[in-house]
């Protein structure tokens, strides 16, 4: 049994605001892609509507899910936001090192920041494509690009949980409180 280092404030801050705010931002995604989805609300508007005896258009019924949509997606925004700035944040004012990519651990912290890197950029470049003159065809790749890089969180975050309690059961105990509270229990 290894005892893990003490985290400092900064480092535990930073890991459980990250978390935070990786998971919201995660789950405005699910959200957009199931409930929110605008195909499925269409037909939902369009069917309780229709049974209370208005026609709506399919057309009509796209436009307001897409306007009730509209504001969880702000909230996309302002999460990818924080990201970016907690990544800054980490990279310059936390006391703790960055991973260097040697062993498994380390490589997957390294491919975790370099995961988040990615998708803050891909993110800030699609939301400020009109600004800095971005053709709507490169936009569209950028756009593919970024949803395709967020099945890395997807992967990661069950991943992260899985290996926190393998941790805690075998090789590190304590790695759980060592995280909250700085000291391994």
């Amino acid at each position: 049994m290894s005892k893990s280092d003490p985290k400092p404030l900064s480092f535990r801050i930073w890991h459980w605001t990250n978390g935070i705010v990786l998971l919201l931002s995660i789950l405005t995604v699910v959200l957009r892609k199931t409930f929110l989805n605008s195909k499925k609300m269409a037909a939902t508007m369009q069917s309780e509507f229709g049974s209370a005896g208005i026609t709506v258009s399919e057309d009509q019924a796209r436009r307001v899910g897409r306007a009730i949509r509209d504001g969880m997606w702000e909230w996309h925004y302002r999460l990818g936001f924080v990201l970016a700035a907690l990544l800054v944040v980490r990279v310059l004012f936390v006391k703790r090192k960055l991973p260097r990519p040697k062993g498994l651990k380390n490589s997957v912290h390294a491919a975790f920041f370099a995961a988040i890197a990615f998708m803050a950029v891909t993110g800030l470049v699609m939301y400020f494509s009109g600004s800095i003159g971005l053709s709507e065809e490169v936009v569209d790749e950028i756009v593919e690009i970024h949803e395709l890089g967020q099945w890395f969180f997807f992967a990661f975050v069950p991943l992260h949980i899985l290996a926190v309690i393998r941790a805690e059961a075998t090789d590190e105990p304590g790695i759980t409180s060592g995280m909250i509270h700085g000291k391994d229990s």
